[in-house]
Formats: C-alpha cells, structure tokens, sequence
C-alpha cells in the first residue's frame, strides 16, 4: 500500500491545501497498528477494515464504517480524525486497484524483471520504489513542510481498538523522524511518477465527493443505501 507522503498529498488536496491537523493525523492512523508490541497480520487487516485478511474493504463498507462511528459525539477533532481513518482505507482500496496492480502487471511482462524476480521478490522491488517516492513527493511538493507541522500538532486522538492513542502517537513522530533523514531520492524502477501525480489527483477529487455525504448521513442503514445508490465511486 502507499506510505505516509501519497497519504499526506492526497489529504492536502481533499480539503483544498488547508487541512485540519486532525484530518491528516487521521490519514496516517491505520498504519499505526505496526508500532504495537508483538502485531501480528491479523491485528493489521482489523486496523485496515479487512473481514478476510489481505481483502480491503469495499467502498460501502468504508462508507457504513465511517457513518457507523459518527454519532459517537467527541467534537470536531475527532470528526476530523475519523474522516482522515476512513480517506486512509479508501486510499489504499483505490491503490491496490491501479497502482500496484499497474506495477505487478509491469512486473510480470518485462523479461528483465522476470528475470531479477528469480533473486528478489516483487515485493523488494515495491519496497524500493515506494521508499524513494516517499522523498519524491517531498521534493516536489511545496505543502510537505505545511503537512509535517500539521501532523505533529494535531491532538491525539484513538480509534478505540484498532489502534489505540499511544499507537498513533509513536507512529506519527516515527514518520516525522524518518522523513526528516537528509536522502536523496533516486529513480524509480516500476512507478512512473506521472501516474502517481494523476492518481493523487484522481483519488483526492473522489474523496471530495465521497467524504462530506458521508459526514451528512446518520448511522441508519436507509441513508448509507441512499448515498451509496447515489455515488458514482461505489464498489
């Protein structure tokens, strides 16, 4: 799935470069499940909605998750946090669909990566590509400095068992340590970065629509029907 710089972008463009700090410490959250001691998959794809591990959830399901916690009445930071969770999922569902579908079927029809596959896995050459586009964006993204400070001061905030507010906390002061480290990035071997820049454009209009119906709709099923009837994203 993407790491914390596609998150951040695309949460940057959702609410037109001027996102609450709580919406983008909510965009990296589900991933904070990793700080914990002793994680296991499982522990992961719950973070992540998954009903069967390795499966992401549905567009509806994400949409029923995020009506579903709604009227749990915390105030704005929390609204903000739980939209910022919920775009999260729908990032990476959007992500496995194209981008790294896009890099497994490049993968598999060029001879010399059939060929270096027989070494190392795809995953290895995912793994590179993802960490140097990590740096990618941050130097071609002029808002990276306005994200980062949004995520350190936004307030801490839990998804109660999924990832808990000391899981968050060390994730995101994780992150910032890791993006602070002075590299230099080197191309990329799958991604084609014009792609990424599309999809980041792409997904965040999508989330421009998906989100604010989301927020009008109570917890009952006839609403999470009538605005899933309605959207053009539904999957």
């Amino acid at each position: 799935m993407p790491w914390p710089m596609v998150h951040l972008t695309v949460a940057h463009l959702v609410q037109q470069g001027r996102p609450s700090p709580s919406f983008i410490l909510g965009n990296i959250a589900p991933n904070a499940v990793t700080t914990r001691r002793n994680m296991n998959e499982q522990m992961k794809w719950n973070a992540h909605l998954c009903n069967v591990d390795g499966i992401l959830p549905r567009v509806r399901e994400i949409q029923q998750f995020h009506v579903s916690h709604t009227n749990i009445h915390l105030g704005e930071d929390y609204r903000q946090f739980l939209m910022g969770y919920a775009a999260h999922i729908y990032v990476d569902l959007r992500w496995a669909e194209t981008v790294y579908k896009g890099m497994e079927n490049l993968a598999e029809s060029i001879f010399l990566y059939r060929w270096y596959m027989q070494f190392r896995s795809f995953q290895s050459l995912y793994n590179r590509d993802v960490t140097q586009l990590e740096y990618i964006l941050m130097d071609t993204h002029p808002e990276t400095k306005q994200l980062l400070e949004l995520l350190e001061s936004a307030p801490a905030a839990s998804m109660g068992r999924l990832v808990s507010l000391q899981e968050v906390d060390d994730y995101r002061f994780a992150i910032l340590r890791k993006l602070e480290e002075p590299i230099k990035p080197r191309s990329l071997r799958l991604m084609d970065i014009e792609r990424i820049e599309q999809f980041i454009q792409e997904t965040a209009e999508e989330l421009r629509f998906l989100l604010p119906s989301w927020s009008a709709l109570s917890s009952s099923s006839d609403a999470v029907e009538e605005v899933y009837s309605n959207n053009p994203y539904h999957g």
